[in-house]
């Protein structure tokens, strides 16, 4: 995992436990959303405008429907955010 990825997961991980009220430490990068942390399609709509909200990122229904692992999310807001990021910007 990068150093933007490792910073990223902290954020995201907090995000994540605070819209499903968790403990943060109950939220890892293996989890499902669905099955280990109970999610449905309105929770995923949620936490994509929660995340495009927190990162600056566009997420978009088919990103939604593929982002099945909070590894898998932190993955994708890491490459969309160094995507529209000019160089020699720092995250």
């Amino acid at each position: 995992m990068t150093d933007l990825e490792s910073a990223i997961a902290l954020r995201f991980v907090l995000l994540v436990a605070k819209q499903k009220g968790i403990e943060a430490e109950k939220v890892v990068l293996q989890n499902s959303f669905v099955d280990d942390l109970g999610f449905d399609s309105l929770d995923s709509v949620e936490l994509a405008m929660a995340v495009e909200g927190e990162f600056s990122v566009r997420v978009t229904d088919a990103d939604e429907e593929r982002l099945a692992r909070v590894g898998e999310y932190v993955k994708f807001i890491a490459q969309m955010s160094t995507e529209s990021r000019p160089l020699g910007m720092v995250a």
